[in-house]
């Protein structure tokens, strides 16, 4: 039995990660946060809005912009929900996008909230456009994960952990780039080019098996 991993097309996210964007959506004097995926219940947004709300009242982090991107059918829910928290001022949500990759270039933190994942692509994708990586501590995403860089993912539901994490990295935002560097390191064993290369060679195996 041959395992073969998922892939991203590096050169073609990076290449998209360059195009210019014409809505003035980031600010140079706040930590700008990015969420990308689904609209739906198993991808946590709701989680993370709490943890602003938190983050806000609790801690009284008002140098924080989130920009949501994506669309889906808990899209009503997350925009009430976010105006109930009172977030207008924190949150956006800009709907869905056909490159994402040049709105995550442009922030600090991409965090990934999600109940269930089975791979964790956006991960991979936030890694790329350099972004330090919050997430939920799934089994799925910490295979992508630099050990060294666990601390930032959080207990998965558990919105004042992520709030946590959250605070402890804007405080430390630096430090966080330097480790989130770590990641990039292991970045291209997920490659297309390397996705094809086991394809090509698994196929050589079954047709030297079967004229053997």
């Amino acid at each position: 039995i041959k395992t073969v991993i998922n892939c991203i097309n590096i050169k073609n996210i990076l290449k998209m990660a360059q195009e210019s964007i014409e809505e003035d959506l980031f600010s140079e004097d706040k930590v700008n946060l990015i969420s990308v995926g689904r609209l739906e219940y198993v991808k946590g947004q709701d989680i993370l809005l709490r943890a602003i709300k938190y983050l806000v009242d609790k801690n009284s982090f008002t140098n924080i912009r989130c920009i949501i991107i994506g669309t889906g059918s808990n899209e009503k829910y997350l925009k009430r929900l976010n105006d109930d928290l009172g977030l207008d001022k924190y949150v956006e949500f800009i709907g869905k996008k056909s490159n994402p990759y040049k709105y995550m270039r442009n922030c600090d933190i991409a965090i990934v909230p999600s109940r269930v994942e089975g791979f964790g692509l956006v991960v991979l994708e936030a890694i790329l456009a350099q972004n330090i990586v919050v997430a939920s501590d799934l089994n799925a995403i910490k295979e992508l994960i630099s050990k060294k860089q666990e601390y930032f993912l959080f207990e998965s539901e558990n919105y004042i952990d992520l709030a946590n994490k959250l605070e402890y990295i804007i405080s430390n935002i630096e430090r966080a780039r330097e480790l989130a560097k770590v990641n990039e390191e292991n970045i291209y064993y997920y490659d297309i080019n390397r996705y094809s290369l086991d394809i090509c060679n698994i196929y050589n195996e079954i047709y030297r098996s079967k004229n053997d």
